[in-house]
């Protein structure tokens, strides 16, 4: 299966998420505000988030990441369903269809400054009245610059030192142990097929560290000489600290979407073995 047929599959998923999301909405706009329809609508928005973080869709990743998280201040009972807040999201899920079709078809994102400006002004039981006051000042409410689809540059122009800093979650500032929360550890190794199939693990990674995830161990023993290196292998493993926080569920939801091409451990457990795989022959 190539990367394209992967991604033609992303996106009707795509469609049956929001599709599924949509339906759980007007359910609580009409009244229903039972836990299995919010957890539907959570886990429809989440599932949107890993694809795109996959196949990096910058812009709709980011919408869908400040959704996702009111709908978990929701799902976990910190904000209340008011009829306003299902309005709210309910434009939210309108934007996210548009970033859809956007990312899809590759044109322009839809301006979401001022609803990303509600969405997390909504969060903390600010209810979704406060937000109009948060969209009438977005310029307190930057947003991060996109960063190029691979597509848009070349490949071979890369800062090696700024992607190993990159991994490796060298930040600054105190760490989850120091901050008092405590850590827990999840070991990832990619195999050959995570790449094959058009995955890119390191937009991964960065989901993890997005979590508050600090890598402390990278295992380069399976890394061969240069002339033997073959690119589609899955050589590197990976050892990140996460906070007690973080839900270990959460985590591996991220991963998800490779499937048995990624495998994880946690705990005292080390890093997963690699799997080398014969390479493919050559087209005639």
């Amino acid at each position: 299966m190539t990367p394209e047929e992967i991604q033609a599959i992303f996106f009707v998923e795509c469609e049956e998420s929001l599709a599924a999301a949509e339906a759980g909405l007007a359910a609580c706009r009409d009244g229903s505000h039972d836990d299995d329809t919010v957890n539907a609508v959570f886990r429809a928005v989440h599932s949107i988030k890993g694809g795109a973080g996959a196949f990096g869709f910058a812009a709709l990743q980011s919408f869908t990441h400040t959704f996702e998280s009111l709908l978990g201040e929701v799902r976990e009972g910190l904000l209340p369903l008011s009829d306003g807040l299902t309005e709210l999201m309910l434009r939210a899920l309108d934007t996210l269809s548009d970033h859809v079709t956007a990312a899809r078809d590759g044109g322009d994102a839809p301006d979401d400054h001022a609803l990303l400006a509600e969405l997390t002004a909504a969060q903390g039981g600010a209810g979704a009245a406060a937000p109009a006051a948060a969209a009438a000042a977005p310029a307190e409410a930057e947003p991060a610059p996109s960063e190029p689809a691979a597509s848009e540059s070349d490949p071979f122009d890369f800062d090696l030192d700024s992607m190993l800093d990159d991994i490796t979650g060298e930040i600054g500032g105190d760490t989850p142990d120091e901050a008092g929360i405590g850590t827990w550890q999840l070991h990832i190794r990619p195999h050959s097929g995570a790449m094959r199939n058009g995955s890119e693990p390191l937009l991964m990674l960065r989901e993890l560290a997005a979590l508050g995830g600090e890598c402390t161990a990278c295992d380069l023993s399976q890394l061969p000489m240069l002339d033997a290196l073959d690119p589609a292998q899955g050589y590197l493993g990976w050892t990140f600290d996460l906070p007690g926080t973080v839900d270990e569920a959460a985590a591996r939801e991220i991963f998800d979407f490779i499937g048995d091409d990624c495998s994880l451990a946690s705990g005292d457990a080390a890093i997963p073995a690699t799997r080398i795989e014969a390479p493919r022959p050559a087209p005639a």
